[in-house]
């Protein structure tokens, strides 16, 4: 019987934040840049971006958790300490946390015009 593994949400959520490429690359894998992401050419249709994964040919992805267990055939638990078990360069650092934090303004509405026209439109 398999010994039972409490994770908790802290855990959850730190081996969730895994930078895929970075993990990827100190595997030595190899990623070709396809736009916004990285193509993983072991298994083509399969690109990461940061801590997200999507499968194009199967039409689902989701996070470095999940990732893990796809390709490395492992449980829930074993994911998770074995994200977590690696070097930290893989994760993102405090400054990209926390300029990710910042770039979040609040909603604000512009102030009032009398009409429609913002004042800066060429009449003709």
């Amino acid at each position: 019987m398999a010994e039972y593994i409490k994770i908790t949400d802290e855990q959850r959520d730190s081996a969730n934040e895994i930078d895929l490429e970075a993990l990827l690359r100190s595997k030595g894998e190899t990623l070709k840049r396809s736009g916004a992401e990285w193509l993983w050419t072991r298994y083509k249709g399969v690109t990461v971006r940061g801590n997200q994964w999507y499968s194009h040919y199967d039409q689902c992805g989701g996070l470095a958790i999940d990732f893990v267990r796809r390709f490395n055939g492992m449980s829930y638990p074993e994911a998770v300490m074995y994200l977590l078990g690696r070097d930290h360069s893989a994760s993102p650092s405090d400054s990209q946390r926390e300029s990710k934090k910042q770039e979040k303004k609040p909603f604000a509405l512009p102030e009032s015009n009398k009409d429609m026209r913002d004042g800066q439109t060429a009449r003709v």
